[in-house]
């Protein structure tokens, strides 16, 4: 037999505190809940216990490691558990510090969460030195841990190695598995194959005696109220297979299940697994004697392997292929009307003195004997309202009619009423509302009449109002609730108000107003389709949506207790605390259809017993038996993508938690986390958000996405910041912190801009020291200078023009456009190889610069995916191109001009023509293009940038050559093109006096 055990004090108390899973019904479900496929490799069967570490994340095992399951994440630790074959593990624990023990077949193996390294735990028996199978771990406060072994030991680990090791005579030799288990600080050891219990004691195993086959062990501490209020050693109901006992020496309860392979005890109720099927055995006190109520659950998926329920009160099951987790229902609510022959969606209801519940619904009015649980079909008539009248007349109104029926007898009477009737209301003792989808009306009990209602307010009229609830406050008014917002008649003035949305003066922002609530303060609560609307006596209007809190923005009903209001709508329901104004939710199932309420299918029985009705039947809910489950939410970062430089390829460091820190290079500046949030049911609902300080004014939006990609951070200390938001909307405590550097350029680097200073400063001294003694050399070091500062120009342009191509063939690696980035690198490196020549000369051949622009525009079209058409045209007249000589770098960059400014803005149709005429002793060059045009393109703030630095640079070359008088002058000419007074293109000629290289 299986059976879970209470491995700590701590997870004892941590069990006692999930208050969610006590239930006395079935699961809050339906069909198979929330499946996980167990990790990405198709083979990966469960091969083990299902742990639930302290985080809320899950750590399962598979036939060659274990899985650690982060949300829509997971990370695969490799352990070899048995000699060439799929050995099953048989514990899994999570000691005070966060490691991870797992038993099995050789042994144990320890996984420290920091590092994620794996420890071999193992110990061989002293008589047959056979390695020992590790059954079970427990550990008590001083950090000890205790082992239970397959062949009767129980070790003692502590200072990491096992210190001593405990056995007892009448456990004999042979298999005989030891499950430890804490009672206070006593740890027991049971053996199951003789189904002995043993009690450590001054280095011995003492015998407390034999156990029942199929027996819990409950610690008096943990033991349910019911047991503790009985004498000890009573015998347990007579002919029923269940017993318990008290065993007084280590105060423990022995509860006999009958056939259960294991168990999971929680307060008055046990989870238990048979055959791979699960079941329900849940205990009362009746009669001054236990009573147990077992109760299969049949739309649970069969075959279970195992499971265990996490701190969220989550059911998680595991099959052979998969995880599914299962929400179970708190013992605060009792579901009616579920088991149904059809699904039930209520609609009005009333209770008589005597606890009997009337429901009226589209299958018809229910009476329920909630004390006994016990419902019925009262009548075929299926009703939108009902008023009870002394228990034995209930009053029910649909479309056109209105019903009076005898509750003793069923007889009942109908009258005609005003047509689309769907609201009634009591007005006094002898007369109801009546609210129509036309109106208002009023209903005579005496002579049974309908008088309309709807100009009595002020000039106020409201035929053609659908009216969703009349309420009467305490001082008189008259509060009406309508889809065009709502109507208040002050009884004292006779003045009449519409709130509405968009309304001049009296806005609300909502349109349909569900249900209306005067609260103990006197304050006005409205439940609307789109959120709360709270209106302070003298005071302001206060208005709560699902960014405060609420699970759904559509309320359709208002009920209030001593300490706060509860809100049904549409998916779930919240309770509003009166003192901090908090929103508490309170999800009833996993599915939306037993979660979505109706309007008016609310009702008070007291001030800690509600009644709320939904698409699926009846809850009544124990306010004093909910607690909070807005559980603290933390964001943990999972793991980091990086470039690394060594292998030449992604890496993935896993974090586990902790803070990670990121330094990329400016080449490779782009990194991937991952992060997961705890607490939370379904992760396809949690959300995620980041910003980047400095860089970012707000936070960035992922949605569901939790992992963020990035790509291009400048250089610098950046830091990242990202949160959550989990299923049930509530915000994670904390955020992950990334400190993120990106490291600069060497040349723009703090030393080398220092040494570049330094030196700078050097060469001035030693000028201005030589200027001094060779005043004659004055003009010719000025020609020097003119020449230093036209090759820091072109040093100027040929960083920009490479940086903007390497980015450009970054951006298709990263994005694996495999066609393209073969043509890239071809045209870049002969790129490369001709500015490498230019860098040594003045001038270079015009052949050269033909070929430098040619392998150029090669790129560009590359780039623009072929959409590029372009024509070279030579006409020397007699000249050899190798024999032209011309400035280096003056005509790439009017191309690139031509191609980003003037052709990419194009979506087509892109042409460009290059041509090069000797005339008389010039050179005239011209490039042309059918862009967009300059005005055009100045409108673009990056356009006005790169002018300043391109255009603006070959100016300076041309002004600086022809004041030197080297070359002879060249002249520049930009010239708009237009066609019907509309730009057609930009044509720039430029005029070179050509020579010998110098």
């Amino acid at each position: 037999m299986k059976q879970m055990v209470f491995t700590s004090p701590n997870s004892v108390v941590l069990c006692l505190l999930i208050v969610p899973v006590f239930w006395t019904n079935v699961f809050g479900h339906e069909g198979n809940g929330i499946e996980i496929p167990l990790y990405s490799n198709d083979r990966a069967y469960l091969n083990g216990e299902i742990l639930i570490d302290r985080d809320g994340f899950a750590w399962y095992p598979i036939q060659n490691g274990i899985i650690k399951k982060m949300g829509k994440w997971e990370m695969f630790i490799p352990i070899e558990f048995g000699p060439g074959r799929a050995t099953p593990v048989t514990a899994l624990f999570e000691d005070l510090q966060g490691n991870i023990w797992v038993g099995c077949e050789k042994g144990g193996f320890k996984i420290d969460q920091s590092t994620f390294e794996v420890e071999h735990i193992g110990w061989k028996t002293p008589i047959d030195g056979l390695q020992a199978w590790f059954t079970s771990f427990v550990q008590q406060k001083d950090s000890t841990i205790w082992i239970g072994t397959e062949t009767g030991h129980v070790l003692k680990y502590k200072n990491g190695q096992i210190v001593q090791s405990y056995t007892s005579p009448k456990i004999g030799s042979g298999s005989n598995a030891i499950k430890l288990t804490m009672s206070g600080n006593s740890l027991l050891a049971r053996n199951s194959n003789k189904n002995q219990l043993f009690h450590l004691e001054s280095d011995s195993l003492k015998f407390i005696g034999p156990l029942a086959k199929n027996s819990v062990l409950i610690p008096h501490y943990q033991a349910p109220s019911i047991f503790r209020n009985l004498k000890k050693r009573r015998s347990f109901l007579k002919n029923t297979p269940y017993e318990y006992r008290y065993i007084e020496d280590i105060q423990t309860w022995e509860l006999i299940l009958g056939e259960t392979e294991k168990w999971f005890f929680l307060k008055n109720t046990i989870v238990a697994k048979v055959n791979g099927s699960m079941a329900i055995k849940s205990f009362s006190l009746k009669d001054d004697e236990i009573v147990i109520e077992e109760k299969p659950l049949p739309t649970i998926e069969s075959g279970v392997r195992e499971f265990t329920v996490d701190s969220m009160g989550t059911l998680w099951l595991g099959y052979m292929n998969k995880l599914v987790k299962l929400k179970m229902k708190g013992n605060y609510l009792t579901h009616y009307l579920d088991d149904w022959t059809e699904r039930v969606s209520t609609r009005g209801m009333a209770v008589d003195s005597k606890g009997h519940l009337y429901v009226g619904s589209y299958s018809g009015t229910f009476r329920i004997d909630m004390e006994n649980n016990i419902s019925e079909l009262f009548l075929n008539h299926n009703f939108y309202t009902l008023q009870l009248e002394n228990d034995s007349i209930l009053w029910g109104v649909k479309t056109d009619k209105l019903y009076r029926v005898n509750t003793i007898t069923g007889a009942h009477k109908v009258y005609k009423a005003p047509p689309g009737s769907i609201v009634l209301e009591q007005r006094d003792a002898d007369t109801f509302w009546i609210g129509t989808l036309k109106g208002l009306f009023l209903f005579n009990k005496r002579n049974k009449t309908f008088e309309p209602f709807n100009d009595r307010f002020n000039g106020v009229d409201l035929t053609n109002e659908t009216i969703r609830d009349v309420f009467q406050s305490t001082n008189g008014d008259i509060w009406i609730a309508t889809d065009n917002g709502a109507y208040h008649y002050n009884s004292r003035s006779g003045k009449a108000i519409h709130y509405k949305n968009g309304g001049e003066k009296y806005t609300i922002p909502y349109k349909m107003v569900y249900d209306i609530h005067e609260d103990k303060s006197n304050n006005i609560w409205m439940a609307t389709d789109a959120g709360l609307c709270q209106f302070f006596i003298g005071g302001p209007v206060e208005c709560y949506s699902m960014g405060d809190g609420l699970s759904d923005a559509r309320v359709c009903g208002i009920l209030e207790t001593s300490d706060g209001l509860w809100a049904s709508t549409f998916n779930g329901l919240n309770k509003i605390d009166f003192e901090s104004c908090s929103i508490e939710r309170i999800n009833v199932s996993t599915t939306k259809t037993d979660n979505e309420f109706n309007h008016r299918s609310a009702l008070k029985l007291n001030d800690s017993t509600l009644v709320f009705g939904g698409t699926n039947g009846i809850y009544k809910m124990d306010t004093q038996l909910v607690e909070n489950e807005n559980c603290l939410v933390h964001i943990f970062p999972v793991s980091i993508k990086t470039y690394d430089k060594k292998t030449d390829g992604i890496r993935e460091d896993f974090v586990n938690g902790k803070t990670p820190v990121v330094t990329i290079d400016h080449d490779n500046n782009h990194f991937e986390i991952k992060f997961a949030l705890n607490n939370y049911f379904d992760h396809g609902h949690n959300s995620f958000q980041y910003l980047i300080e400095g860089l970012d004014d707000s936070w960035q939006d992922l949605g569901n996405d939790a992992r963020l990609r990035l790509y291009g951070l400048p250089p610098g200390d950046h830091k990242l910041r990202i949160m959550g938001i989990n299923d049930l909307g509530i915000p994670s405590e904390n955020e992950v912190i990334v400190p993120i550097t990106v490291n600069q350029v060497f040349y723009k680097t703090t030393w080398f801009l220092l040494l570049l200073a330094i030196s700078v400063s050097g060469g001035i001294l030693i000028m201005v020291e030589r200027r001094h003694k060779v005043i004659k050399k004055e003009l010719w070091l000025k020609q020097q200078v003119k020449k230093m500062e036209m090759r820091a120009l072109r040093s100027q342009m040929n960083p920009h023009f490479i940086f903007s191509t390497i980015n450009d063939l970054q951006s298709d690696i990263i994005l694996k456009n495999e066609e393209t980035v073969n043509g890239y690198i071809h045209s870049f490196s002969k790129l490369l190889r001709i500015t490498m020549d230019m860098v040594a000369v003045e001038k270079i051949s015009l052949k050269r610069e033909l070929e430098y622009l040619e392998a150029y525009v090669k790129l560009q079209k590359y780039k623009l995916k072929k959409n590029l058409e372009y024509r070279f045209s030579v006409h020397l007249r007699g000249h050899d191109s190798k024999e032209i000589k011309i400035p280096c770098m003056l005509f790439q960059p009017l191309v690139e001009n031509a191609i980003v400014h003037g052709l990419m803005g194009k979506k087509d149709n892109r042409r460009l023509k290059i041509d090069f005429e000797v005339f008389e002793s010039y050179l005239i060059g011209t490039v042309e293009d059918n862009g967009i045009g300059r005005e055009a393109s100045k409108k673009c703030e990056r356009d006005q940038r790169y002018d300043q630095h391109a255009l603006g640079i070959i100016d300076k070359r041309i002004k600086m050559t022809n004041e030197i008088g080297q070359g002879g002058n060249i002249d520049l000419q930009i010239i708009d093109l237009k066609k019907d007074g509309a730009p057609c293109g930009t044509k720039v000629v430029l005029k070179i006096v050509f020579g010998e290289a110098k």
